[in-house]
Formats: structure tokens, C-alpha cells, sequence
């Protein structure tokens, strides 16, 4: 200056870029940044946790104009547990896309892909939906839902029973799979079968579909029916046989017996009475018993009644009550008569006598004289037949026949 001074010297102040502002949702920085010059560099940083791509920092140019940031990768998507990635999905560029499936049990809603934004930031992921199962397609007329079914979802399960109360094979619980369809259904036994007091059934449990059992009657009773028993499609029993009491068929009984009652039906065990035909006396028991072969047990036997003597001049030699068939009843005749044929009737087969023998005379009565002119020269009582009695005149006259009675003649 004219003083021979300098002016007021200049300073020299550092220049320095200007402060760093990052547009949008990408980038954040990891300093302060606003006193930075010409070579000088800001660490930056993703802000949505991706990964940065072509370096870390920022650098001040020497136009005090900032470098061109750098670009970042999205983060490692974070999904539900649903969703499974297929592709790798760490450090995805921009515009790149993030390839899923839907795990077991899902169903996919929309595209299968996401696609990394210009901020770095996910596009929305598709949803995954549990599959859901149908109404379950029981057969109606074996198994049956203990609950609403028409709504249930991938691992929800139903409770089914045997519709006719059957025991259940397999498990009761039915799951919603990952398939949209459900588990497989247990099958179901046919009901143990309740029977009737007179029927007895044999290894009926546990019987499915298809198989068998067996029936028989108590003793002493018959089998109406098919003595085998079939577990039906639909749980359901064959129709069961009936046990109905074995009965006898109406007793024959021979012509000497007659039956008291009415011995029609009779079960086994039961007893027909029945008593003599013709008046005799029951030999043993008056009954017979309807046996377990439905048959009769025994007939008893008969005797013929007490005889009646109708002939005056027969006698019994013994007493003949009762006798048995095929026995005798010997009789006797009076002095002066003998039996004609045998001395002896019979008790026939059929219990009832036979006739009785004659009793015919064996001596001639005394000779019938006119007693004014005849009389007997001897004793003439007993003369048997062909015998002769003498005779001779009352008066002592002179006979005009042989003096002998020929007792053949005159009886």
C-alpha cells in the first residue's frame, strides 16, 4: 500500500463439500458427513439391511461434488414359516426376484415370487393358505363325524365312530393332510350281536365286513333259520336265526291205550298222560316223556280189566284181576260140566279178554220115568254118557223094552 504496508492478507479457509444428504430409503450414513473436502470419503450403509454393491463409501470430488452412491442389495427376505424359498434369496440386486413355494399343507395365493425394490425393500411376498379338506366322504352307513367336518384345515383332524356302535379298528381321529385330503378312515367291526335267551352265538366279536359267525340253539330247542351270521357292508347283521322249543310229534299209541289230553306240541322234557282203553290198570307210570331226539319215551303197558263172568256156570280157579296181556285166567264148571275147549281165557293184545270157555255137561241127569209104571232098578245118578241104568215095572209086569236105560239116548 502507499504506506509501504500490504493489505490485509487474505486467509485460506479449506473447502469442503457440501453436506451429504441421501435421497429416499436406500442409503444411511454411518457418520457425520458435513465437514468433508476434496477427498475425503463418508461411510454409508444399506438402510433396509441389504448389502451394499460397488463399495462402502461416498468420496468428496474434486468439483466439491459428492461420488455417485452405491447401490444395495434387499435384505434376506423374512417370510413366514409357510413359505419356503427356492432360489437364493441373500444379497438380490434390484429388480431381481425371490422365487417361493408354499410348504406342504399350503396353497400358494398369487405369483410365487417377490421382487426387490428400488428402496431395497421387498416386494409383498404371496400368502400361503392351509389347504383345506372336504366334508369327510364316510360311508353313511358305516362311520359317522362326531362334529361339524366341513371346514377343517391342513393338521385339523375329526372324530369319527361306528355308526351302528360297532368297535372301531384303527384311529378315531381323522387329520386334514398336506394333500387337501383327508387321512385314512378307520374301518368298524359289526356290534357284538345281542341274542335271544334260547340262542347262543359263537366268536361274534370283532367281526368286520365280510366275516362270520355262528349260532346254535340251547339244548332242547331248534335252530329256525341260518345258523351263520354275516357282518354286512354296512356294519349291519344278517338276519339271526330263531330258536324255537323242539316239540314231539303227536304221540301213535297202540289200541289198548288212549291218550287223557290233548299231547299235541309238546316240548322236550313234557309228559302225555294216558290211561287203559278198555278198563284195565296202567302197568308203571301212566305218562310218557317227549325225549331230546322228539321222541317218546316208552309206552307203558295195560292189563285187561277185571274179567266179569257172564256164564252162570263158570268160575274162576284164581283171582284174575289185572292180569297182564297175554296172560291166562283158568276157570272151572260146576259138578257134572266140563270146559269145552281150554280151561282158560286170555288177556289179548289189545288188553281186553278173550270169551270165555262153555262149560258143557259131563253126566246125565236121572232118567224122567212115569213113576206109576217104572222105577230105576239102580242108583242112576252120575250115569255118564253111553252108561245104562236098569229100570223094571212098578207093578212087576214084564217089561216091553230091554230092561236097560240107554243113557246115550235119553240123556
Amino acid at each position: 500500500m502507499n504506506n509501504s504496508k500490504w493489505s490485509v492478507q487474505p486467509k485460506c479457509v479449506k473447502t469442503i463439500c457440501p453436506n451429504l444428504v441421501l435421497q429416499g430409503d436406500l442409503l444411511v450414513l454411518k457418520e457425520v458427513c458435513s465437514a468433508k473436502t476434496i477427498g475425503d470419503k463418508c461411510q454409508v450403509g444399506c438402510k433396509n439391511g441389504g448389502n451394499l454393491i460397488t463399495g462402502k463409501e461416498m468420496e468428496c470430488l474434486k468439483d466439491f461434488q459428492w461420488s455417485k452412491p452405491p447401490d444395495c442389495t434387499c435384505a434376506s427376505p423374512n417370510v413366514s414359516e409357510s413359505i419356503q424359498l427356492i432360489t437364493q434369496c441373500d444379497s438380490i440386486p434390484k429388480r431381481e426376484k425371490c422365487f417361493v413355494l408354499c410348504k406342504s399343507g399350503y396353497d400358494i395365493g398369487g405369483i410365487n415370487y417377490a421382487t426387490c425394490q428400488n428402496n431395497g425393500k421387498w416386494g409383498a411376498f404371496p400368502s400361503c393358505l392351509k389347504k383345506s379338506c372336504p366334508e369327510p366322504a364316510l360311508s353313511s352307513s358305516m362311520l359317522k363325524v362326531n362334529a361339524e367336518c366341513s371346514k377343517k384345515f391342513f393338521q385339523d383332524a375329526c372324530i369319527v365312530t361306528c355308526r351302528e356302535g360297532g368297535q372301531l379298528i384303527g384311529e378315531a381321529e381323522i387329520k386334514c393332510e398336506y394333500t387337501g385330503q383327508w387321512s385314512s378312515f378307520p374301518h368298524c367291526a359289526c356290534p357284538i350281536p345281542i341274542p335271544s335267551n334260547d340262542l347262543i352265538l359263537k366268536n361274534c366279536s370283532t367281526k368286520i365286513p365280510g366275516e362270520n359267525c355262528f349260532a346254535e340253539c340251547k339244548e332242547n330247542f331248534k335252530l329256525i333259520g341260518d345258523a351263520s351270521l354275516l357282518c354286512q357292508k354296512n356294519t349291519k347283521w344278517s338276519i339271526m336265526p330263531k330258536c324255537i322249543p323242539k316239540i314231539c310229534p303227536s304221540p301213535f299209541v297202540p289200541e289198548y291205550l288212549e291218550i287223557k289230553r290233548n299231547c299235541s306240541s309238546k316240548k322236550i322234557g313234557e309228559f302225555c298222560e294216558v290211561s287203559c282203553k278198555h278198563g284195565g290198570k296202567v302197568s308203571g307210570t301212566n305218562t310218557m316223556q317227549c325225549l331230546p331226539t322228539t321222541a317218546w319215551s316208552s309206552l307203558p303197558d295195560c292189563t285187561c280189566p277185571v274179567p266179569k263172568i257172564t256164564q252162570s256156570l263158570v268160575t274162576l280157579k284164581e283171582n284174575c284181576n289185572f292180569k297182564k296181556r297175554y296172560e291166562h285166567c283158568a276157570v272151572a264148571c260146576p259138578q257134572g260140566y266140563a270146559v269145552q275147549t281150554d280151561g282158560a281165557f286170555a288177556c289179548l293184545p289189545n288188553a281186553t279178554w278173550s270169551s270165555l270157555p262153555l262149560c258143557v255137561k259131563t253126566h246125565c241127569s236121572l232118567p224122567t220115568l212115569d213113576r206109576e209104571i217104572l222105577k230105576e232098578e239102580e242108583n242112576c245118578t252120575f250115569k255118564k254118557i253111553g252108561d245104562t241104568c236098569r229100570v223094571q215095572c212098578v207093578q212087576g209086569g214084564r217089561l216091553l223094552v230091554p230092561k236097560k236105560f240107554n243113557m246115550s239116548q235119553r240123556g
